[in-house]
């Protein structure tokens, strides 16, 4: 079995424009949506943040690297409770909050657990960038 080749300009130009054209603005986003798999898109990271010597562009660079963690795989149920949850508005009326409180409920622990795997992704993408500048 053969190792697909990818043309890593096109994974980081495709990545930087999903990410710049980004409609919502959610920290929790759906993997599905990515233009590669997110270990090619780390990958292709990582080598152009190796090859860049303007400070400015490089750390544009580590931004869109971290944001890396915004793409969680997610199941039916958990892009549901990340959608009720990117909804919240206090400005809503009341009858339309208690309507939403019950979603909440139900969709809490999901988006937790969701949560807890983006901050976990968060941390690794953090260690990888540490150990990039430290070498």
């Amino acid at each position: 079995m053969s190792t697909p080749e990818y043309d890593w300009h096109d994974v980081y130009s495709r990545y930087v424009d999903l990410v710049s054209d980004a409609k919502d603005r959610d920290v929790i986003r759906d993997a599905a949506d990515l233009p590669y798999p997110r270990k090619i898109i780390r990958a292709t990271m990582l080598a152009f943040m190796r090859q860049e010597k303007d400070h400015q562009k490089r750390e544009l660079m580590k931004t869109l690297y971290l944001t890396i963690a915004n793409f969680q795989s997610m199941t039916a149920q958990e892009r549901e409770a990340v959608q009720i949850m990117s909804r919240l508005d206090p400005a809503l009326p009341d009858a339309e909050l208690k309507k939403l409180a019950k979603r909440i409920a139900t969709a809490s622990d999901v988006y937790q657990a969701v949560l807890r795997r983006y901050e976990s992704d968060l941390q690794q993408l953090n260690e990888d960038l540490n150990t990039l500048l430290s070498s």
